[in-house]
């Protein structure tokens, strides 16, 4: 067996022993002493090494322990580079659960690492006259006995590289997880049910709110003929909570990205958006709102800037702001409005280091990819065909990478009109159809992002897309607005359990049903 030591704290590794070389007592990790302070060592071992140097990449080998009896203890220099800086190590062998871990989706970059097969590889080692003696200390190696030998299967170099992009990958989501603490479920975007806040009972709505809608035979309270309906209790969450989002960055990418642009004001109420949200899906990015109208100006405008990246940059941002594209704060909080500065000049900028740490945790080809569609000049609508009330039975056009759609309801036939259809309602046909050319998949899923959490209506649509393309579809939230009467023809015979919550966000004290279900802002790490 070979031995090393590697730091609980800063993840260090030792060099490899032989089992006759190691240190009599427990060694301390150099570089945590050297700061001051303290470090708890662990003693593993595994059976043979890769080797592999970080700086050149391109020269590896491996090896079986009694090649390093002339080592002592030291990694072998790189035959490119001529010194071991660079050296590291990985085991030969990765369990069941190390190779599940390597598979997680989002980890590794699909397009340059295939983690669907096995992550071993068979040792390669030539045992050249085998002699032992006895010492006082045990047994050891009189001259080497194995050979050391490059590596020239491409499956082999293939497997190593993907090794370490795991281990890189590794690295940096712990060192966040470090400086910012574990994700907590109280946090966590997708575990909303436990979340602290204030429920209010249906039967306190039925109570409180005097107007009545009718949804599938039963009566509902609503608070007046233009608000939402009230269909089962409500968690009310303080505007100041913390959502972390970094487990879906792409996510919250999209929300930022539609916040600015929920801001633009074309004029008027009639060019308000209502709600605004956006889906990555087979290399391209759709934009959807509630509002026809506000949509062929957003392509109007993209047509006259050519870039989302441009346009943007031009959004004129308070009293103060620079850019010829007036904006409107709408109904979003001073929380959401005090961040939009910094997410144009996020955008703008572009750099990886432009942005918050969180969007490189988890999906970083994914954030390079959305980094990169803020400068496609291939936009053009895409419009959704309308061929009964029943969502399921809506068609979309068959739709190519590397674009930015928004994406519209069809008008002219007395179908779509301005409110009836929400933003994420659009996204159903376009996955399905997706999904239908073997499209999309794991390391590759669709992901969808807006303004708001889902209304209920959106909420039914989008569990629906759910069900049917499992981990090949990323959600925000696993939270839901109130129920909207308009878009909710669309969505027949839906069922409101009693135990589902409607999460809205506002003062935690208060009864309101809160009829813009915007989340906290991301946090800033």
């Amino acid at each position: 067996m070979l031995y090393y030591f590697k730091c609980q704290k800063c993840l260090n590794t030792s060099g490899i022993f032989l089992e006759s070389e190691l240190p009599g007592d427990m060694p301390t990790c150099n570089h945590c002493t050297k700061e001051g302070g303290s470090s708890k060592v662990d003693k593993l071992s595994t059976m043979a090494f890769f080797f592999g140097c970080a700086d050149c990449k391109g020269r590896w080998m491996y090896s079986a322990p009694s090649t390093y009896s002339d080592e002592k203890a030291n990694r072998p220099d790189c035959p490119t580079c001529g010194h071991n800086h660079s050296i590291f190590f990985v085991p030969l062998t990765t369990d069941a659960n190390k190779a599940q871990k390597r598979k997680k989706a989002g980890l590794l970059n699909p397009a340059r690492h295939d983690v669907s097969g096995s992550l071993d590889i068979a040792p390669d080692a030539a045992v050249l006259n085998l002699k032992r003696r006895r010492l006082d200390d045990g047994f050891q190696d009189e001259v080497p006995t194995f050979s050391v030998k490059p590596v020239e299967d491409d499956d082999a170099k293939a497997r190593i590289d993907t090794e370490r992009a795991y281990q890189k990958v590794k690295r940096r989501r712990q060192d966040y997880d470090t400086k910012f603490g574990a994700l907590s479920n109280a946090q966590n975007p997708k575990t909303t049910t436990t979340h602290p806040g204030r429920v209010v009972s249906l039967n306190q709505y039925k109570t409180l709110l005097t107007h009545r809608e009718t949804v599938n035979s039963t009566s509902y309270p609503r608070l007046s003929q233009s608000a939402p309906t009230v269909v089962n209790a409500a968690k009310i969450v303080g505007r100041d909570a913390v959502w972390d989002y970094r487990e879906l960055g792409p996510n919250s990418f999209m929300r930022r990205l539609c916040t600015l642009l929920y801001t633009i004001d074309f004029g008027g109420d009639s060019m308000n958006p209502v709600e605004l949200q956006a889906m990555w899906a087979h290399g391209s990015l759709f934009i959807s709102s509630n509002n026809y109208s506000y949509g062929l100006e957003l392509e109007n405008s993209l047509g006259t800037h050519g870039t989302l990246k441009a346009l943007i940059g031009q959004i004129k941002i308070g009293k103060t702001g620079a850019g010829s594209i007036n904006s409107s704060k709408r109904n979003l909080k001073k929380s959401h409005t005090d961040r939009l500065p910094d997410y144009k000049a996020a955008f703008v900028s572009n750099t990886e280091a432009a942005y918050s740490e969180y969007f490189q945790y988890q999906w970083k080809y994914i954030f390079k990819q959305l980094r990169a569609s803020l400068n496609c000049a291939n936009h053009e609508l895409l419009t959704i065909t309308k061929n009964g009330d029943d969502y399921t039975a809506w068609t979309a056009p068959a739709v190519a990478p590397g674009r930015v759609y928004l994406v519209v309801p069809e008008q002219g036939r007395g179908t779509f009109t301005k409110k009836d259809i929400h933003a994420e309602q659009m996204f159903y046909p376009i996955l399905m159809n997706l999904d239908a050319a073997g499209l999309l998949s794991e390391s590759s899923p669709a992901f969808i992002g807006g303004v708001k959490t889902p209304c209920r209506t959106c909420y039914e649509v989008l569990q629906a897309a759910s069900g049917a393309l499992g981990t090949k579809l990323v959600l925000p939230t696993d939270a839901s607005g109130h129920y909207w009467e308009a878009s909710g023809m669309h969505v027949p015979g839906t069922v409101f359990p009693p135990a589902h919550q409607t999460m809205v966000f506002g003062k935690p004290g208060s009864d309101k049903i809160f009829d813009t279900e915007v989340p906290p802002s991301p946090t800033g790490h």
